[in-house]
């Protein structure tokens, strides 16, 4: 607080997409507008709810002048009700906030201090993933640090509030003016707009304080059943393995990996759903193993942590069939154990 005196307090954008969270939209909506930096626009972008949603977003208008209004005809997708904040936007730096999550009442002021004193164009902080159980980045960031754009490329990819999510990060406007989300990707449009943005970014900071709830609820949107939708997000990841050749060829390894673990995930779902027949499963089984032959690599292997993956990845590799089969004989399998405890 001590070095916001000595500098003026611009405006900060809050932008976020709604759609269908009437249970957690107060609590998301107080966190943000009970923050300690007072000097925002909050920017509700209502994504066609067919719920209580567009109620709470018209009382919460009502009653603060902060609160800016944005309703959709019909649901458009994550990306394109942020893209529609952003448009309106006004603020000299902008922050991305999901309607089922909810933030310390220090979380802006705090990312904004620690974007000054650094100089950065992007500030981070750490995240409370609640309802999870084990934490699920395999890097952990435990300390303060600001760092070269290009130098965190190589930690985006293996950490989860690094380069996966835009929520716990502060963005000067000028960069995310620049990108946008991409509207037809529906798995992954994070860590495309993140990519895309880093590379006008000169210098990140990061606070290790988990200022930001990220809440598992099992109707959120992204934890539905299988869906082709998902899918779009190794087209991000192709992306980035043509871009990062030219630019960023230390990241390739890592991209690889990914690749192999995104292809193996959806062979494992396509073996297993009942929504899907035979001659489809086998021709998409053997796209996916094709992928999996064109980006499979020694050093991409060595960076899976756990060996069943690996073993799927070498017995799709071998054979589709093979792999349909053992998948779906597993899954049985442990059906009738799961019965028989």
């Amino acid at each position: 607080m001590q070095l916001l005196q000595n500098v003026a307090i611009p405006l900060i954008s809050v932008i976020i997409p709604i759609y269908n969270t009437e249970k957690y939209l107060e609590k998301c909506l107080d966190s943000i507008l009970n923050q300690t930096y007072i000097n925002i626009e909050v920017i509700l972008v209502n994504d066609g709810s067919t719920d209580g949603s567009q109620i709470i977003i018209n009382k919460y208008a009502h009653q603060d002048q902060r609160i800016r209004v944005i309703h959709l005809n019909s649901n458009r997708g994550v990306s394109h009700a942020r893209n529609q904040g952003i448009k309106i936007s006004k603020g000299e730096y902008i922050y991305f906030m999901d309607s089922d999550d909810y933030a310390e009442k220090n979380l802006l002021e705090k990312l904004f201090t620690n974007l000054i004193k650094y100089q950065a164009d992007i500030s981070i902080c750490g995240v409370d993933f609640v309802g999870f159980g084990k934490h699920r980045d395999s890097y952990k960031l435990d300390f303060p640090w600001v760092a070269l754009s290009n130098q965190v490329f190589l930690y985006m990819l293996d950490t989860l509030h690094l380069g996966y999510v835009v929520w716990n990060k502060l963005f000067l406007s000028t960069h995310v003016k620049k990108c946008y989300f991409s509207e037809n990707i529906y798995q992954g449009e994070d860590l495309l707009f993140m990519y895309q943005i880093q590379k006008h970014a000169k210098h990140i900071s990061y606070i290790p304080e988990q200022l930001y709830h990220y809440v598992n609820h099992n109707d959120s949107s992204i934890h539905v059943n299988f869906s082709w939708k998902k899918y779009t997000g190794f087209l991000v990841y192709k992306y980035l393995f043509k871009d990062a050749s030219l630019y960023y060829p230390e990241l390739l390894p890592r991209i690889r990996r990914e690749m192999l673990l995104i292809n193996i995930r959806f062979a494992t779902e396509t073996s297993q759903s009942k929504m899907i027949g035979g001659l489809e499963k086998d021709y998409y089984l053997k796209k996916f193993q094709k992928n999996i032959r064109r980006y499979i690599t020694r050093e991409s292997l060595t960076l899976i942590v756990h060996k069943n993956l690996i073993i799927k990845i070498f017995l799709l590799y071998i054979s589709p069939k093979a792999f349909w089969l053992i998948v779906s004989m597993n899954k049985m399998l442990k059906t009738i154990l799961k019965r028989n405890t």
